[in-house]
């Protein structure tokens, strides 16, 4: 699959799942810019920001080496290829591994507590949109 057809792809399942390019760039944490770029299968877009659009659809996105046929190269040389270059000096790398989504692991010992909030703090919290959070007794 080339970028033209990620694009395409990414793009039918943005639209399949009600998102526009805005709601895309936010929870993907990628430039408004670069999502329009990328959906319309741009060369220029950073491999990692198409891992962050693809995790944000929820699907995995793998880098492979396709040695069986013959990339045409430009005389400057792409992300994507400075990532295959990489990957076949690194011979010990299997290719199933190469690009997964990243998933976060949290140990108890890295939970903090926080002091307990009053009532107004939450209400003022809610107005201003910054928190989603339950009082005891909606929990």
């Amino acid at each position: 699959m080339n970028e033209i057809d990620l694009g395409k792809t990414l793009k039918a399942l943005a639209n399949e799942r009600g998102l526009s390019e805005w709601e895309l760039s936010r929870q993907s944490n990628v430039k408004i810019d670069l999502v329009a770029a990328a959906l319309r299968g741009s060369g220029h877009v950073p491999i990692g920001a198409w891992c962050r659009l693809a995790t944000a659809l929820n699907i995995e996105l793998t880098l492979t080496d396709r040695t069986e046929t013959i990339r045409p190269v430009s005389a400057v040389e792409t992300m994507i290829d400075r990532a295959l270059r990489r990957l076949r000096k690194r011979e010990s790398v299997s290719t199933e591994n190469l690009i997964a989504p990243l998933r976060r692991v949290v140990a108890l010992a890295d939970l903090t507590s926080t002091p307990p909030r009053t009532e107004e703090d939450i209400r003022r919290a809610i107005i201003e949109g910054r928190v989603a959070e339950l009082k005891p007794d909606q929990a």
